[in-house]
C-alpha cells in the first residue's frame, strides 16, 4: 500500500552499482535492518547521492561518495556531512586482490582516505588485514570487522535460503567457467581497462604493476581459450557455462565458441544463482570461486601461469595443466569437498574464519550509527519527481552522446551493469525475504532506479 508520507522514520542509504551482484544481498540486508522506524533505500548509487538533500540525518553504507581512487573528489562526502549523514565505508570487490600483504596496503589507500572521515562515520571491513591497517592509521571514525555480506551463502544462511528460493536458472548439473579477463576484454574495447591505468598521473611504479597485470591476464585468457575448446571437444555431452566477468565483453566469446554447441555463454543472472546448480567451478582469480567455496562447490583454481592474482589459487583444487582438469572430471563424483583449515584470503575475508551472518554484523552497526540520528518525513510524491527527473537529465545526456561511438559504448556498459529495477522481480525477492526473516516489510517502487524497504 503506497501513502504520500512515512513520518517518523530513520534513513538508510544502500547505494546499488552492478545489479546482479548486489541486489539480492542488499535486499536480504535491507530487511534484516528495517524496522518500525528505520526505513531503507535502495538505489542506483547516483541518483542516491542527489537524493541525500531530502533528509537532515540517517546513514549511508556504501564506497559510492567516492567516484575514484584516492585522490578524488570528496563532494558526495561534504554533501552527506552537511546532512547530518553519517558514512558506514563498505566497499564491494570481496577481496580478491592482486600480491601480496604489501600491494594490499597500497589498495587500502586508494580505496580510502581513512583522515577525512569524522568520528560518527564508521569503516566496515571484509577482515583483520583492513581493519589492523586502517586502526593503525588513528582516524577519528570507529573500525570493525564484519566480513563480506554477499558471501553469506553457507547452508542455512538467510541469504542462501533466498537465492534457492528467487533462482531464475533452468539448467542444472553443468561444469560452471567463471572467467575475470576484463583487463584485456573489456566491454568498452581491449585497451578500456588499461588505459586509466596507464595515466601520466599514476607513479612508475604503480604503471609498472598494471603492465604486469595486463600482460599475464593476455596469458593466462590464452591457456583457458585453449582449455574450454578441448574440453567441450573431450566431453561432447557434457554441458558448459561460461560465464565472463560484468565489465568484459560477450563478443569476443561468441565468436570464439560459436561452433560448440555445449557452451551456454552468459551474463544474465547472479554468479550464485548459476552457482548454485552447477557440478564444479573453474576459476582463476574471481571472486565466484569464493562464493562456491562458501556454498560447498567443488572449485578447480586453474593456474597455468604465475598469476599477480593469487589469493583464490588454493581454493579448491589448484592446477596447472589441461590434463589434470580432465582427470578431474573423469573422477568428478569421487572428488571430495576442500576443505582446507586456512587459506590465503583467511585474513583478508573474516568468511573464512567464522559462519555469524555478515549481513547481521552489518546490521547491527547501522542501527549503532542511527541512534544519533533525528527521524525523517518520507515524502513519495516528492521522491517519485525528483528520480523521474534525474532519469530524464541522463536521458537528455545519453541522446546526445549516442551520436559518439565511444560514448555510446559507455552508456552501454553502464545499462549491462544496472539495468534498472524490475518491480515483479523484486517484489518476489522481497516476499521471500520476509518469508525468512519473519518479517512484513512493505516495498515501494520510486522508479526503476530506486524503492524502498520498511516497516
Amino acid at each position: 500500500m503506497a501513502f504520500k508520507n512515512l513520518k517518523s522514520k530513520k534513513i538508510v542509504f544502500l547505494p546499488v552499482e552492478t545489479e546482479v551482484r548486489e541486489l539480492d544481498y542488499k535486499i536480504m540486508l535491507a530487511g534484516t535492518i528495517a524496522e518500525k522506524g528505520t526505513t531503507c533505500f535502495v538505489g542506483q548509487h547516483n541518483l542516491l547521492n542527489h537524493l541525500v538533500e531530502n533528509f537532515n540525518g540517517g546513514a549511508y553504507l556504501g564506497k559510492n561518495v567516492f567516484p575514484e581512487w584516492f585522490p578524488c573528489n570528496v563532494k558526495y562526502y561534504e554533501a552527506l556531512k552537511l546532512k547530518n549523514f553519517s558514512l558506514l565505508y563498505y566497499p564491494e570487490e570481496g577481496g580478491v586482490w592482486l600480491g601480496e600483504e604489501s600491494d594490499w596496503e597500497g589498495m587500502c589507500l586508494k580505496q580510502l582516505d581513512a583522515s577525512i572521515l569524522q568520528s560518527d562515520d564508521q569503516i566496515l571491513c571484509w577482515g583483520n588485514f583492513q581493519k589492523s591497517f586502517y586502526q593503525n592509521l588513528k582516524p577519528s571514525s570507529n573500525v570493525y570487522s564484519v566480513g563480506v555480506a554477499r558471501f553469506d551463502l553457507a547452508e542455512g544462511a538467510n541469504l542462501r535460503k533466498l537465492i534457492n528460493k528467487t533462482s531464475r536458472v533452468n539448467q542444472e548439473d553443468y561444469i560452471l567457467i567463471n572467467t575475470n579477463f576484463a583487463a584485456v576484454n573489456h566491454y568498452l574495447d581491449f585497451l578500456g581497462w588499461f588505459k586509466p591505468l596507464n595515466s601520466d598521473k599514476r607513479s612508475a611504479k604503480d604503471r609498472l604493476e598494471s603492465m604486469r597485470w595486463y600482460s599475464s591476464t593476455f596469458q593466462v585468457m590464452g591457456h583457458f581459450l585453449e582449455m574450454i575448446s578441448q574440453l567441450a571437444t573431450d566431453f561432447p555431452d557434457k554441458k558448459f557455462v561460461l560465464r565472463p566477468h560484468p565489465t568484459e565483453s560477450l563478443e569476443f566469446y561468441m565468436e570464439f565458441f560459436k561452433s560448440f554447441k555445449n557452451i551456454l555463454i552468459t551474463k544474465d543472472f547472479s554468479a550464485p544463482e548459476w552457482i548454485d546448480k552447477c557440478s564444479l567451478l573453474i576459476q582463476n582469480g574471481c571472486t565466484t570461486s569464493i562464493e562456491a567455496h562458501m556454498m560447498n562447490k567443488k572449485v578447480i583454481s586453474f593456474y597455468p601461469v604465475d598469476s599477480v592474482v593469487n589469493v583464490t589459487n588454493d581454493i579448491g583444487y589448484h592446477v596447472t595443466s589441461y590434463n589434470e582438469i580432465k582427470t578431474i572430471i573423469d573422477t568428478l563424483s569421487d572428488l571430495p569437498f576442500d576443505s582446507k583449515k586456512k587459506y590465503k584470503l583467511s585474513s583478508l575475508i573474516d568468511n573464512f574464519n567464522s559462519r555469524e551472518s555478515s549481513i547481521d554484523k552489518i546490521s547491527k552497526r547501522v542501527h549503532e550509527s542511527l541512534n544519533a540520528k533525528p527521524a525523517n518525513v518520507i515524502n513519495f510524491s516528492k521522491l517519485k519527481r525528483q528520480s523521474h527527473f534525474h532519469k530524464s537529465v541522463l536521458s537528455f545526456k545519453e541522446l546526445f552522446k549516442h551520436l559518439i561511438p565511444k560514448k555510446k559504448k559507455n552508456i552501454d556498459m553502464f545499462h549491462s551493469h544496472f539495468p534498472g529495477f524490475q518491480a515483479s522481480e523484486v517484489n518476489k525477492k522481497v516476499q521471500c525475504m520476509n518469508d525468512i526473516l519473519d518479517k512484513d516489510c512493505k516495498i515501494e517502487h520510486i522508479s526503476k532506479d530506486l524503492f524502498i524497504i520498511y516497516l
